[in-house]
Order: structure tokens, then sequence, then C-alpha cells
């Protein structure tokens, strides 16, 4: 076998192998020998610095934080790879698409933090409006009337999230009946022990919480805890607000390295991760972790043809 051609399979499978181990795709490559392959994925282990990977994760979680498929923090963070992109000497072009609507909710705590959350379509939607201010309260379980105290008009509604959607949409509506101006719903414990995320509620279309104003919102496990360590502390007010965006568009963020012969037909090798994260979410690990090792692999990977 050719020399070139042997080394151009190597490269091949091995960065095949590293998509495989990082994005759970299926990577099919012909088989070489076990030495040579191991060989050449040490010389790129050793040259992976986890330090320039975890700064990347730290910039897209923290810096710009949750990144919802189709909204502008989104498009900050592809601005972002494909400024690393580009000072790795890759070529970089932006692939628009379109994506499904987005409702985002918003809890405003007393000392101006935010926190991103899932909101009801079919709930009351602020939009651009004022927020909906209240005092908060915990209600368990919610599925009664009888269980939301005589001062729950004027109030915002905490409540755990019941097991079903018809058993959540009787909460919310039992909480708008009672007065509630504004409802939050936190998740159960997801699968795996994984803390339950933030969620957009679905309601029914004609619902007591949109004809009285109420919007619901769904908060992530830890949310729903965080908030009640702080009424722990004494009294707490909040502010909601609940939109709903349409007509966006996501991207993909493509850094091509040309084959160095020039031919526009060679075997294109893709390392690959998705930027957005769910609402509510950091999206560290989900998907930061996975942009961060292409990132680190596109830097490794401009020494090489």
């Amino acid at each position: 076998m050719d020399k070139r051609i042997f080394k151009d399979l190597v490269l091949r499978i091995a960065v095949c192998m590293l998509v495989l181990a990082f994005s759970g795709g299926v990577v099919y490559a012909q088989t070489l020998p076990q030495q040579a392959l191991a060989a050449f994925d040490q010389k790129v282990v050793a040259r992976v610095d986890a330090s320039r990977a975890i700064e990347h994760i730290r910039y897209l979680s923290e810096t710009i934080g949750p990144r919802p498929g189709g909204m502008e923090a989104e498009w900050q963070g592809a601005d972002y790879i494909a400024s690393v992109m580009e000072s790795y000497g890759l070529e970089v072009q932006f692939q628009p698409f379109p994506v499904g609507s987005q409702n985002i909710g918003t809890i405003i705590l007393p000392w101006g933090e935010e926190w991103q959350l899932g909101a009801a379509a079919n709930g009351y939607l602020t939009a651009d409006g004022p927020a909906v201010y209240g005092q908060l309260i915990v209600v368990s379980p919610g599925t009664s009337p009888a269980d939301f105290p005589e001062g729950t008009p004027g109030k915002l509604v905490l409540m755990e999230r019941a097991s079903t959607t018809t058993a959540y949409r009787t909460q919310v509506n039992n909480a708008a009946n009672a007065g509630a101006v504004g409802v939050i719903l936190y998740s159960l414990l997801g699968s795996r022990g994984n803390y339950g995320s933030a969620f957009s509620p679905s309601l029914a279309t004609s619902n007591p919480a949109k004809d009285n104003g109420v919007p619901v919102l769904g908060a992530a496990l830890i949310q729903g805890l965080w908030l009640k360590e702080m009424l722990e502390q004494g009294p707490v007010t909040l502010g909601l607000q609940s939109k709903q965006y349409t007509g966006l568009q996501s991207l993909n963020v493509i850094g091509t390295k040309p084959a160095k012969n020039g031919d526009p037909d060679a075997p294109v090798i893709l390392v690959t991760g998705h930027m957005d994260s769910v609402v509510g979410a950091p999206g560290a690990n989900d998907n930061a972790s996975g942009v961060a090792l292409a990132l680190e692999l596109a830097r490794v990977f401009k020494s090489y043809n």
C-alpha cells in the first residue's frame, strides 16, 4: 500500500473513532492493524489539552449560558465557535435552517438575577409587557381545590409537578381558580437519578390560567428546591415573564480544512457536536463538552494533512 494512502486511512479511522466515542454516532471504516491505529491515537491524545477544552465549556455555559435552538444566545455561541475555528486556520461558513418555536419563561429573583424556564404556550404570555409580581407560596399537591389556602389570591404558587399531564393541568386550573397570579411547576426527579429539567407545561387550549392572565412556568427540580430553600429564610417576592418566540432559525457552524492536494472530492472527515442546550440549562454537559472537544480536535488536527 502507498505510504501516503496508508497515513490517510489511519487519520480517517482515528478521527472516526474519536467522533464515535464522543457523539454516540455509528461510523464504519476499513480495519487497520491495531498497533498502527493505537500509535496514531496516542499522538492525537497527547496533543489534546483538557484545560483548553474546559475554557470552551466555561465560556459557552457560564459566559453565554442557556442556548435554546434559534435563540440569540445560541447565535452568540455560534459566533464564538466560528472565531475559534478561524483562529485555527479553518474556512468557516454558517448554514442556517428553521427550527420550531420556543416558549421561554423567566423568574426574576428579588436581587435582580434571572432564571430561564419553560413557559406554557397555552398559558398567559406576558410577551413584552411587564412582569407579573407576587409573593411566593408552596402548595402541595394542588390536585384538589381544598389544597389552596385562603391567602392564595394575588400569590405566586409553587408546586411539584404531578406525574401526568392531566394531573398537572388540574393543579394549574385549581391554582388559577383560587386566585393565584402565577404558577411555577417544578420537575420530578429524572431518569437514572438525574435532576428533572425545565419544561414547557402543556395546557389545554382553553383554560382558566389563560383566561385569568396567569403565566405558567415549568422549572427544573433543582430550581424548585432552591425556591423552597429561599422561603425557609423568609417571604420571597418574584417576578414572572413568559413569551413565545416564533420564526426561529438555528445554524450549523462549519469549519473546513481542505485536502492538501486540493481535490474537492477528497473523502470528508466529520468531527461534530451540537451547540444548543435545553431551555433553562447552561448546557455544559449537553453539549458544550462535545463542542469543546470538537474545537480542541480542530486545534490538534490543524497540524495534520
